[in-house]
């Protein structure tokens, strides 16, 4: 027994996975640089015959630093077989959808080349049909074709979804919340997948729309059946518009008005209710405004970055804050194409409840100052005169 045990049959199936429940991501991974990675799996029940033939595992996935507590990234239930289960119909075509531009073209998301899988793409009254080319892109197929997986939540218009109910507002997008998964076979590496969305209505309540997904490899077979979850929020102004999206959000351009701040003739107002929006994904605020990840957001920070970016038509990552309080500096960093200084000393209250320091800075020769006064979470900066 201990031998077999140690070392199966040559003839022993292997165990492949045959779905996920309650699929989750917990925050952004950034893979700019060499990442050290845990996987935990715990058994959590099995299925057996004469032998075990199923396994549901419960996965969590954790990223590790020196010094530091591991940041759980991912987690989920993942079941394991020795052979796949039958395969389901395939859904047709959609008969009324209309062709349209790819979400790439269309700048409804940002993913760069490596993910963009989608080749065509028509959308209907309740759902999308479209094709995904299975060696597109440059990722790694991995053991489940992850681009694939991700090219079918890219066929989702996240920040359109009234178009399919009348229960959804325009001014809202849809964040993914949880997915489960079922797979029928090995992932296609070769041809044309042909992808099948459908809007299936409210998962416990109107702001969570759930999705059905179909991925048909070329061969006919329903590969990969998903349902998908997602949740409504309020969009911001940094996002409202798919022109403004990608170049401020990814490509850290300046957008005029597309920040977190509000700009008025005399001030600049910055909610906290905005950035906690945007940080719906732990990690989104740090990433587009540039910093530090995974430390505590300052919204003072944010505001002059904001006020000083709108100031010198910059993007506010390219905005250094170094200090606030006693003393803040700004700077516009390289990638802005010049440089600034700041210097803050605490000033006078703004008033019961308030607190007031002023910023100075200088770019291409000439000085700028500011007045950042902070109530409660929300910071509002007002020029120094």
């Amino acid at each position: 027994m201990r031998s077999s045990t140690r070392r199966p049959a040559p003839s022993a199936p292997e165990w492949v996975v045959v779905g996920g429940d309650e699929l989750r991501a917990h925050g952004w991974l950034v893979c700019d640089e060499r990442k050290e990675l845990r996987t935990v799996v715990n058994a959590v029940k099995g299925r057996a015959s004469s032998r075990l033939e199923e396994v549901e595992t419960f996965a969590t996935l954790f990223e590790l630093k020196t010094g530091a507590e591991p940041r759980k990234v991912a987690s989920g239930r993942v079941r394991l077989a020795r052979r796949y289960p039958k395969a389901p119909r395939a859904w047709a075509p959609l008969p009324d959808a209309k062709p349209s531009p790819t979400p790439y073209e269309s700048g409804a998301i940002g993913h760069g080349p490596a993910l963009q899988l989608i080749t065509r793409i028509a959308y209907g009254p309740r759902g999308a049909s479209a094709e995904l080319d299975a060696a597109g892109g440059s990722a790694p197929v991995g053991t489940l074709h992850q681009a694939l997986l991700d090219g079918a939540l890219q066929a989702i218009p996240h920040d359109e979804l009234d178009r399919w109910s009348d229960k959804i507002g325009p001014d809202h997008v849809g964040v993914p919340v949880r997915t489960t998964a079922r797979f029928f076979g090995p992932p296609p590496t070769q041809g044309i997948v042909r992808l099948e969305l459908r809007f299936v209505g409210f998962d416990s309540g109107a702001a969570l729309p759930a999705f059905g997904i179909q991925l048909i490899a070329p061969d006919g077979r329903v590969w990969a059946a998903l349902r998908h979850v997602e949740l409504l929020v309020p969009t911001g102004r940094q996002t409202s518009h798919r022109a403004q999206r990608v170049p401020f959000l990814v490509e850290k351009k300046y957008v005029e008005g597309a920040c977190l701040s509000r700009f008025f003739p005399d001030r600049s107002e910055l909610a906290d209710a905005d950035v906690k929006r945007m940080d719906w994904i732990p990690g989104s605020v740090a990433h587009v405004y540039g910093l530090e990840r995974g430390a505590p957001i300052d919204n003072r920070v944010i505001a002059v970055k904001d006020y000083v970016s709108n100031q010198l038509r910059v993007h506010p990552a390219h905005v250094e804050v170094r200090g606030v309080g006693a003393s803040v500096a700004a700077s516009a960093g390289a990638g802005a194409g010049a440089g600034a200084g700041a210097g803050a000393g605490a000033g006078a209250g703004a008033g019961a409840g308030a607190e007031r320091m002023r910023a100075e800075g200088v770019f291409d020769g000439k000085g700028f100052s500011a007045l950042v006064e902070v109530r409660g979470a929300d910071v509002i900066v007002t020029s120094a005169g």
